[in-house]
């Protein structure tokens, strides 16, 4: 995450510690954990009275919770509308293309010529493999090619000279690293051509991945900056992945940093587990971030989906609901798009775990709203 100024003015602003508890031992799509024991802690029940203000099996579920100051009202209307798909224009859960495979950690954004392409990852073969493929209505998918093996958590974004350019996490027995991609042009894209490649040299730790594209930019000379949100696999800290930011400019030069700022502040919220995925989204002028977080390691009935308000130094948890009434997601996306009719609007993607989830919503879930 760039603007990691913004977490050191949230990490000094927060006195209390909340942690949200899903009720659900969950199976994540990138890793499987086996939980031992359903005993809530003491500190994650509190967290979860704190939020809730009572028992949440029996209680109406609030849109937003707010950790440290209160929220503005843009990020509070923008929280409960991410958080809740019932109330989408289109909605999808349990997402395939055409070949019957999984779009799991699906990024949608507009196709220039109209429509959508997204990006995604499913498994051949017990390998992981990056996809690109395009759609009309947002619900049915055409998988057009891979783009990776042993490739997962994809991102896509345009860049000013309108090439693609497409970061992803590779894997690895000795590691996980970055690589990304950028194809000429959409046909390219869509055969799976890459122009040229980068892959990123670990330099943080011996996991690094789930990249987000913050922003693509080009100089006068056409060189492209790609700036991107990552994580890393910190393992002094018992072994739990924390938020890095990175630059490729011109596909030759890389450099990662810790985001100690952002690590910082989620830790002063009470939350002891990973910091995941993540994705940006601008709104009426505003960036806000869409993160994925664990309220303890280990525990996987601990994941959640924050909203970080960039510019006025909030996060607001995400109480998300879906249709059937699953209980936990992760891997969040959003882009603003054009809706199938014409109108503006914009489009989020979860990846609803297995286990507590409705029948037909495990896997992938998007929503798309038009603007009121």
């Amino acid at each position: 995450m760039g603007n990691t100024s913004v977490y050191a003015r949230l990490a000094s602003s927060f006195s209390t510690a909340a942690v949200r508890v899903r009720a659900i031992a969950a199976t994540h799509p990138v890793a499987t954990a086996l939980v031992a024991g359903s005993a809530l802690t003491a500190a994650a029940a509190a967290g979860w009275l704190l939020l809730r203000g009572h028992d949440a099996r029996t209680a109406p579920q609030t849109s937003t919770a707010t950790i440290g100051a209160p929220a503005t009202d843009g990020a509070r209307a923008l929280a409960t509308k991410l958080g809740d798909l019932t109330t989408a224009d289109v909605a999808a859960y349990g997402l395939t293309d055409d070949t019957g495979a999984s779009m799991d950690t699906l990024k949608v954004i507009d196709r220039p010529g109209g429509g959508y392409l997204g990006v995604s990852h499913t498994t051949v073969d017990g390998v992981f493999q990056t996809r690109v493929s395009t759609s009309t209505d947002l619900k049915t998918w055409h998988m057009s090619a891979p783009l990776g093996q042993h490739a997962s958590q994809p991102a896509i974004a345009v860049a000013p000279d309108g090439t693609f350019v497409v970061a992803w996490e590779h894997d690895s027995l000795g590691g996980n690293w970055m690589q990304v991609s950028q194809y000429r042009t959409e046909a390219d894209l869509l055969a799976g051509r890459a122009t040229r490649s980068y892959e990123a040299r670990r330099t943080l730790g011996r996991n690094e991945g789930t990249p987000n594209i913050e922003s693509v930019t080009a100089d006068a000379q056409g060189r492209l900056t790609v700036e991107l949100g990552m994580h890393y696999y910190h393992g002094l800290l018992g072994g739990v992945d924390r938020q890095a930011h990175a630059t490729l400019t011109d596909f030759s030069d890389w450099h990662a940093e810790v985001a100690t700022e952002a690590n910082d502040a989620f830790a002063a919220t009470g939350y002891g587990g990973n910091l995941g995925d993540r994705d940006r989204i601008d709104v009426d002028g505003t960036p806000y971030t869409l993160i994925e977080v664990q309220g303890k390691r280990g525990d996987f009935s601990t994941w959640g989906v924050d909203l970080v308000d960039r510019e006025h130094d909030r996060i607001t948890p995400l109480d998300v609901r879906t249709a059937g009434g699953s209980d936990s997601v992760a891997n969040p996306t959003a882009s603003r798009i054009t809706m199938p009719d014409g109108r503006p609007g914009m489009v989020a993607t979860y990846y609803v775990f297995s286990e507590g989830s409705a029948p037909g919503e495990a896997g992938e879930a998007l929503a798309a709203w038009r603007d009121t």
